[in-house]
């Protein structure tokens, strides 16, 4: 009875061993397969689990998250761009973005289209004066490489103000602010509401390099407007540091003036 009770001890321990022997080799499996998962085979920047989600064949170096441009007539202001990737991301939990010289583009939107790709819209008149390096990026979950980034698009950003996107929001007034690439210029702004009928127009000037103008919501009969959005076309004329002709008189302003759009506080969309 002992042999017997030995045996079946030692039967029991083989047992157990091989269970988790077996265990061991599914998990080093599965680790082989998230691992390969995260490898780029083709060097296109995109890993083989980016490819199945793009729907992408693997036996193409190809890679879909290019930005192509497309003509909106909103250009130099808003450039547009359409990505060939039909597949929907959002239903894989994956999630595209436009970055800007390595950071994300908050002044950027991203939409599925009726025909299956995506349209990426970029405001440049919240960028930076110069060169930068537009790119797509994949967010790609369960993978220890969550970010897969497409080939980079470089854009010149030639805009002579660059506006703080605080502008765009406002309550009691609305206060503009901007950066310029000359320290000296007359300015006007005209505002509109959302009929584009003209309500207000502001002159002035600056030496500091910097527009910084506010409005009070009165429109030119003195009536203040409550309405929830309004929107501005901004006029620039460079000028020698410390000109004294008056704004509104002899000024060369820059054609097409720069737009803005302007939501009330809590009712931005």
């Amino acid at each position: 009875m002992r042999f017997t009770s030995a045996y079946q001890s030692s039967a029991a321990q083989r047992r157990l061993a091989l269970v988790a022997i077996i265990a061991l080799l599914a998990f080093l499996v599965s680790c082989s397969e998230r691992n390969a998962d995260d490898l780029d085979v083709h060097g296109n920047g995109l890993t083989r689990y980016a490819e199945r989600v793009l729907g992408v064949d693997p036996l193409a170096p190809t890679n879909p998250l290019v930005l192509i441009p497309v003509v909106t007539g909103q250009e130099p202001f808003v450039l547009t761009y359409e990505v060939p990737v039909r597949t929907d991301l959002g239903s894989n939990r994956c999630e595209l973005s436009l970055w800007d010289n390595g950071q994300c583009a908050d002044t950027s939107e991203i939409e599925r289209r009726t025909n299956g790709t995506y349209l990426v819209t970029w405001d440049t008149l919240f960028a930076a004066f110069g060169q930068h390096a537009l790119q797509l990026r994949l967010g790609v979950p369960y993978q220890s490489l969550t970010n897969v980034f497409g080939p980079k698009r470089m854009e010149d950003v030639t805009n002579l103000v660059q506006f703080d996107p605080a502008s765009t929001s406002f309550g009691s007034r609305i206060f503009i602010e901007g950066k310029l690439q000359c320290r000296s210029a007359n300015y006007k702004i005209d505002f509109f509401d959302m009929r584009a009928r003209l309500l207000r127009t502001i002159w002035g000037h600056t030496d500091k390099g910097i527009i910084k103008q506010g409005w009070d919501l009165q429109d030119a009969d003195g009536q203040v407007r409550n309405d929830t959005e309004f929107q501005a076309n901004i006029y620039i004329a460079p000028t020698p540091v410390g000109a004294t002709n008056s704004p509104s008189s002899n000024a060369v302003f820059t054609l097409p003036p720069y737009p803005l759009r302007f939501w009330r506080a809590g009712r931005m969309s």
